[in-house]
């Protein structure tokens, strides 16, 4: 990069004027003439300099000069950018983003957002409407506002994403399990249970699977010789609740999960995953044919993005769990600022660089250089052999 009187880089055009025109001892018209340009046209930009030169003019130089016009694009973005920031240096920048899904939150949202959701563009109104629920019960179930096992909101989101309803169910109980162990710290080490976050499409098996507190009931509780009513005692319950717990009329609570990890050799993964399968079963059977749930198409549409745009969104802020909608609005722009930015619609100049770089963590040239090659590219697609007519014709009406 080279400074002018100690000023800062040398705009394109100074250094295009510098390095190339006056060399070659011809005339600026010579020039406008040579390039298809309107010669008054072509003379204030290069004596007068007050704006970016645009990427096509900077390809015919290229193709004069033989020069990449990667070079003459870097050495303006270096212009431009430097400028930028000595006026506005004085300004507050932006705090880096921070990840917004955080232990705190409910890990089936997050894993819904960034496993499903985004990554095959589905909105979440789509997927209500999808789901045939009403929103104020989708949000509750979201928030870590609904009942234990609720398996109807889970049912219903392994219908729509065809993943089964147990790997929701999963998901929920892990939300539920940090909930009753944060408020029950002493229960911690009998409920240790890990869900997977990536599912595997099982089977649809006909066989009804037994409640948990049938197998209880069948493998440990009659063999054992001891009366069910002290074995009642045992679990803090009276005979007759615990009497619907075995025969599954009532769900087994994380009380009584743990004390049957204390009274019998079996984790507590165990106890939960058989009450999964069978709330999964009874969602099949019971819900799943008279909802009549469809499975949600993913809207793939590749040339929806930019790469520039698929970058943004897969490698920064997919990762931190932000949409473009949420990013556009964080870096001060409008409400479709985010989504215009990634497909194409506007361009990221040198002030979104800028933002880009401070809420990201990176460089304003990284952002810089990707809209480059977006620019070169879209040129080299639309005008091809007539670029030189063009600007001729536009540039002497």
């Amino acid at each position: 990069m080279r400074l002018k009187n100690n000023q800062g880089p040398l705009s394109l055009s100074e250094y295009l004027d510098e390095n190339f025109i006056v060399p070659s001892g011809k005339t600026l018209v010579w020039w406008a003439q040579k390039l298809g340009l309107n010669k008054t046209f072509f003379h204030t930009m290069i004596r007068a300099p007050k704006g970016p030169i645009s990427v096509p003019i900077i390809m015919l130089f290229a193709k004069e000069t033989g020069v990449d016009a990667r070079n003459f694009i870097r050495l303006q973005n270096e212009f431009l950018l430097y400028h930028y920031l000595e006026e506005n240096g004085g300004a507050a920048p932006l705090e880096k983003i921070r990840s917004r899904i955080t232990p705190e939150d409910s890990l089936v949202k997050g894993v819904l957002l960034n496993k499903f959701l985004r990554p095959m563009n589905i909105e979440q109104k789509q997927l209500i409407t999808q789901m045939k629920v009403n929103k104020h019960d989708y949000t509750n179930f979201f928030n870590l506002r609904h009942a234990y096992l609720n398996y109807d909101i889970p049912g219903r989101l392994g219908e729509a994403l065809g993943t089964g309803a147990k790997f929701w169910l999963d998901l929920q109980t892990k939300d539920d399990l940090d909930f009753y162990v944060k408020n029950n710290p002493a229960a911690a080490k009998y409920l240790v249970f890990e869900p997977s976050h990536h599912f595997v499409p099982t089977e649809s098996n006909s066989t009804t699977p037994e409640s948990p507190g049938s197998v209880a009931e069948t493998q440990f509780l009659k063999p054992s010789k001891i009366a069910l009513h002290h074995w009642a005692d045992f679990f803090c319950m009276s005979y007759e609740t615990f009497q619907r717990a075995l025969e599954g009329r009532n769900l087994m609570d994380f009380r009584l999960i743990s004390l049957l990890v204390k009274a019998f050799d079996l984790p507590a993964s165990h106890w939960i995953n058989l009450q999964n399968e069978y709330l999964a079963h009874k969602f099949l059977t019971e819900d799943s044919l008279r909802l009549q749930i469809n499975r949600i198409v993913p809207k793939i549409n590749p040339s929806k993005r930019t790469r520039l745009g698929s970058i943004l969104c897969e490698e920064h802020l997919r990762p931190l769990g932000i949409t473009v909608t949420e990013f556009g609005k964080y870096i001060g722009g409008t409400k479709n600022q985010g989504l215009h930015l990634a497909t194409g619609h506007d361009r990221i100049g040198v002030e979104w660089a800028v933002k880009f770089s401070q809420s990201l963590g990176t460089t304003p040239m990284y952002w810089l250089d990707l809209q480059m090659e977006e620019d070169l590219s879209i040129t080299r697609l639309e005008i091809p052999h007539k670029v030189t007519t063009l600007f001729r014709c536009k540039l002497t009406t």
